[in-house]
């Protein structure tokens, strides 16, 4: 799984200054302190902490992430936290995958609560003149002057009489 050769003592000048040669595209370098724990290096100068492993007796990788955001120490730390994972018989992989998983249901949970709530906020008051606009193709003139009466508000003169509007039935359902 790893090369003896290529261990040493990660330090600090040795994981800043460690490059990638010439005539390879990629290598890896290991800790010797930290068991699975890798620094990859490739060519375009990119650089990531990485912990590897056997689940099921297949080779898998992890990556830890960049030594400009993890310090050696971390590092390893995480190292031997998912070295743990892997021998009480979870893999690190799917573990991520279900916490990834759960965070995304949770944000969805997070945001159906928010769309529900603004629904709710909605009131009849405001939906109803966008109801009548959206259906005002579909109905008679009598069919939208009944629909536009039901929302009406009491107390507003009438057109040929000296009485008073009544309230519409839907009215008191405005706020």
């Amino acid at each position: 799984m790893t090369d003896t050769a290529t261990r040493l003592n990660f330090t600090a000048a040795r994981v800043r200054d460690a490059h990638c040669p010439p005539d390879k595209s990629e290598i890896t370098l290991w800790d010797a302190t930290a068991p699975g724990l890798g620094l990859r290096l490739r060519a375009s100068g990119a650089r990531a902490y990485l912990f590897q492993y056997r689940f099921d007796g297949k080779a898998a990788r992890v990556m830890i992430g960049s030594p400009d955001a993890w310090d050696i120490d971390a590092a390893r730390k995480e190292a031997r936290r998912l070295k743990i994972m892997v021998d009480n018989g979870t893999d690190p992989r799917q573990d991520r995958e279900d916490k990834a998983e759960a965070h995304a249901a949770k944000q969805e949970a997070k945001a159906a609560k928010q769309r529900e709530k603004e629904r709710q906020a909605v009131t009849l008051g405001q939906a109803w003149p966008r109801y009548i606009e959206a259906r005002r193709d579909d109905w008679g003139k009598h069919s939208l002057n009944d629909h536009r009466r039901a929302m009406q508000a009491p107390g507003l003169p009438r057109a040929r009489s000296k009485e008073l509007t009544q309230a519409g039935a839907l009215y008191s359902l405005k706020e």
